[in-house]
């Protein structure tokens, strides 16, 4: 099956430690296999910069987290431009022969558990995606789905950039979209 792109999302986090949470509000949960892409081409000015992505998905409706898939984590000092980017891409598979060890976890956002280790995925099937919820707080509204891509910078001195691009490609047709109420 074709795979097309269902999530493109330009990244640049400005100066200062932050956390950043981008939903993905494609219903996966009838893709055989979901293609994560990381382009960067900027990277903060400090060896002690860092930035963290993590595709994490939410058994409970938006309760806990759970991370599915996790890149490399990538330093303030890395030596990257628009013409020389440096790239990575994650492949998690929904229907793949696991070994006992992997068909029996604990979620990521589990009071006991830890995070993946950079660079890997959790294989498995895809939960179905709800309805995105809308929960109101102080002058916003949020949107709750099933899955999201969470982006965290530690920037020390506030004087950092990452930017680039991340892209997800599924085999899911394009009528699984998540409609907005």
């Amino acid at each position: 099956m074709a795979t097309r792109n269902i999530f493109d999302y330009t990244l640049a986090t400005g100066a200062g430690s932050q956390t950043i949470n981008v939903p993905l509000e494609h219903d996966i949960s009838s893709a055989q296999a979901l293609r994560l892409d990381l382009s960067l081409t900027a990277a903060a000015t400090d060896v002690g910069d860092t930035l963290d992505i993590r595709f994490q998905e939410s058994p409970d409706d938006g309760t806990t987290w759970d991370t599915r898939a996790r890149f490399e984590q990538f330093l303030g000092n890395a030596t990257v431009s628009a013409g020389a980017p440096e790239r990575r891409t994650l492949v998690m598979h929904a229907r793949t022969q696991t070994s006992t060890g992997e068909s029996a976890y604990e979620g990521s956002g589990s009071a006991g558990a830890s995070d993946l280790a950079a660079g890997t995925v959790l294989n498995g099937p895809f939960l179905p995606q709800n309805r995105p919820g809308y929960v109101t707080q102080p002058g916003t509204v949020v949107r709750q789905g099933r899955y999201r891509f969470n982006i965290a910078v530690v920037d020390g001195n506030s004087n950092g950039n990452f930017g680039g691009n991340i892209r997800a490609w599924s085999d899911t047709p394009e009528w699984n979209a998540v409609a907005a109420p």
